[in-house]
């Protein structure tokens, strides 16, 4: 469901699927912990990238589940074409891989952590 919700721009999708204490970390944004800093944090991020990546699509390589762990490699791939924070769009498509790193409690994540590997993917747009 996650796919669901960044694929087809649907951030409603993560009410269901994330708890109400759900945190998220990522190098490329800082956020508190909590519910309202959490969820919604993410989801304006997510917003952010459909305006500057209208094309953006997230795909899975590979997953690994270990009781209450979740781990994926991910794809992610799009078109720059609108400003990304403070970065002039190029018009450049772009791939990066990834990591998310993921817990799940009570049948809902907890915590996610998205890492992009290799070349940093501001450097995949051109900037």
């Amino acid at each position: 469901m996650f796919m669901e919700a960044f694929n087809e721009q649907k951030p409603e999708v993560l009410d269901q699927i994330c708890s109400p204490n759900f945190n998220w970390e990522t190098p490329e944004v800082s956020m508190k912990i909590g519910e309202t800093e959490g969820l919604k944090s993410l989801k304006d991020l997510m917003v952010v990238k459909w305006k500057s990546f209208p094309d953006i699509k997230y795909s899975l390589e590979d997953v690994i589940s270990e009781a209450n762990m979740i781990s994926c490699g991910i794809i992610i791939e799009g078109t720059f074409v609108n400003e990304f924070y403070g970065y002039a769009p190029t018009g450049k498509k772009f791939m990066a891989k990834g990591l998310v790193f993921g817990i799940v409690d009570q049948g809902k994540f907890s915590l996610m952590r998205f890492c992009i590997y290799g070349t940093p993917w501001l450097k995949a747009l051109g900037v």
